[in-house]
């Protein structure tokens, strides 16, 4: 997630910017909207979104990060270019990009992004998908060490101390689970919200 300029140098000094978020939305995902946003004070810039999606809370609360801000979202890649290493001008300002539409993106928790746009924008050769939530549950295997203290009661070994001594995971297994109502719940509000 960056603001980038576009690669064209006939276009100064009205030279288009935008956001610019490929890729996947993970639980980080929303501190990079807020700095950018920041960074870019009352300034509204268009984002292009290029993504198949991933966590969905981080794509509801980029959603609404999108939305408080009024920004416009267009279904397209950008295709970063890296500064030659003489151009300082380059190395300072914005990356410069050219918007890759043809064959962008925007599935999955990316919908939600898309969703929150004041305007939104999907080309003839982009593609949106939406899909049923997938909901998962890691189960761990834990070998655990103790140090136990007993003593002999009526003829009997009895703990009476129990110390937790070492814990390691030795598996790990991702299971699919219901998603709950819930989160249904939650993204038809959301989804609402956003008209």
């Amino acid at each position: 997630v960056t603001v980038v300029r576009t690669a064209k140098t006939d276009c100064a000094p009205a030279c288009l910017e935008w956001i610019a978020a490929d890729g996947r939305i993970d639980a980080d995902t929303p501190a990079l909207f807020k700095k950018v946003l920041k960074d870019l004070g009352p300034r509204k810039l268009p984002v292009f979104v290029n993504s198949n999606g991933g966590a969905v809370n981080s794509g509801i609360e980029i959603g609404r990060m999108i939305r408080a801000h009024g920004l416009d979202v267009f279904v397209t890649g950008s295709d970063i270019i890296a500064c030659e290493p003489a151009d300082k001008v380059c190395k300072r300002g914005p990356a410069k990009a050219v918007p890759k539409p043809h064959l962008a993106r925007c599935a999955s928790s990316c919908a939600f992004l898309l969703a929150a746009g004041t305007r939104r924008y999907v080309g003839p050769s982009s593609m949106v998908g939406v899909h049923q939530i997938a909901s998962y549950q890691t189960r761990y295997k834990v070998l655990r060490q103790y140090r136990i203290q007993t003593k002999m009661v009526d003829g009997k070994r009895v703990e009476i101390d129990r110390e937790l001594v070492s814990e390691k995971r030795v598996d790990e297994e991702m299971v699919r689970a219901k998603t709950p109502d819930s989160t249904y719940a939650r993204i038809k509000s959301f989804f609402t919200e956003m008209g």
